[in-house]
């Protein structure tokens, strides 16, 4: 529903006739959006075990990234409809994507799963399967409704606050190369079209990257390293562009800096999902985690200003710091997790063995749970 909402939205936008209708717009368009990306990130963690979230995930996030990184092109191919209906070519974009999302909402409204214990595709046998599988992983397959006093106590959890933090120290570089690769671009002595057209091979690389560290990341059952490997190529590409002189060399870090970016955001989020138990905590941390991920955002227009061009050193040296705060954040929580996967440890190893034996499915996942470093 909110897909078609905002959706007509968009579309709405095409016929404003005002700075300030379109920014009102603009927030109802916001607001919208607000609740999707959570609300995915919390039915795709519903789903699948914990090591097999990280791809799925990835392929979510990773899509939009590849949309974004062709809808350059498509803005650019919109735009050439200027003066067709008497509208201009900027209506036209507006127009096109808002009828675009409306029907993608409805082919939506079909598709869309629901949680694992109300499936109707789904036998009860099969329900039953899904659940068990969950509950032989991590002990939490069945719905918790959420109420206030568990809203409370999940947010007095240090891991969602931390990781909510490193996710919105990866937004920022993220949102800030939708506005920096474009003027890269340019700067290259490309024509507009041309760096409409070259804003997407870098968006590819990353998807690349991305479904290959995801894979590899949920065979190994560890995500820190890849966070971290992540940040240091993204950190060298925007080195690259911070110091280089020749438009080739420039280039090749624009592809780096987009390469060791994007994979980020899923990861943060398979971090976090991967390291709660209980539904109702999983749906408090995805609307905290991605909430702080909006602050990202909005320090990402920020720090590329006009008065910075042509080099833009002040907003390249903010993106790359901001990269060197993601990787001590994620070593902080991996060194905290790893001390208390040791204090579990010693917990087990003092418990009988019948008394494990005696333990239901459920109640077994939950006393050998560790955390993912």
């Amino acid at each position: 529903m909110i897909i078609v909402l905002w959706g007509a939205t968009t579309l709405g936008m095409g016929f404003v006739h005002s700075w300030k209708t379109l920014a009102v717009c603009r927030a109802i368009l916001g607001s919208l959006e607000a609740g999707f990306f959570p609300a995915c990130v919390y039915l795709i963690s519903s789903w699948y075990k914990r090591y097999e979230v990280q791809q799925r995930l990835s392929v979510f996030y990773m899509s939009s990234v590849l949309a974004s990184g062709f809808a350059s092109i498509l803005a650019y191919g919109l735009a050439r409809m200027n003066g067709l209906g008497g509208l201009e070519g900027w209506r036209w974009i507006f127009i096109m994507l808002g009828i675009i999302t409306i029907i993608a909402g409805a082919i939506g409204w079909l598709l869309i799963v629901d949680f694992p214990d109300k499936a109707t595709f789904l036998s009860e046998q099969e329900r039953q399967h899904v659940i068990g599988r969950l509950n032989r992983d991590r002990g939490d397959g069945e719905h918790d409704p959420l109420t206030t006093k568990k809203v409370l106590s999940h947010l007095s959890d240090w891991k969602i606050w931390t990781l909510a933090v490193a996710f919105a120290c990866s937004t920022m570089p993220a949102y800030s190369l939708a506005y920096f690769i474009p003027i890269i671009l340019r700067g290259l002595g490309f024509s507009v079209a041309l760096s409409n057209i070259l804003v997407a091979p870098p968006y590819v690389l990353a998807v690349m990257l991305a479904l290959t560290t995801s894979w590899w990341s949920d065979r190994i059952r560890l995500r820190t390293p890849f966070i971290i490997a992540h940040s240091l190529i993204a950190i060298a590409g925007f080195t690259i562009v911070l110091h280089a002189r020749a438009n080739g060399v420039k280039l090749f870090g624009t592809f780096l800096a987009v390469a060791g970016t994007q994979p980020q955001m899923p990861f943060i989020i398979g971090l976090l999902q991967n390291n709660i138990v209980s539904s109702s905590k999983r749906a408090v941390a995805s609307g905290v985690q991605v909430a702080f991920g909006a602050i990202g955002g909005i320090a990402a227009s920020t720090v590329y200003q006009e008065k910075d061009s042509p080099r833009y050193v002040n907003g390249l040296r903010a993106t790359i710091i901001f990269h060197a705060g993601l990787i001590v954040t994620v070593c902080a929580v991996a060194v905290a997790f790893h001390i208390k996967n040791k204090e579990l440890d010693r917990n087990a190893a003092s418990r009988p063995q019948a008394e494990l034996d005696a333990m239901s499915e459920k109640e077994r996942a939950l006393a050998t749970w560790r955390h993912t470093i």
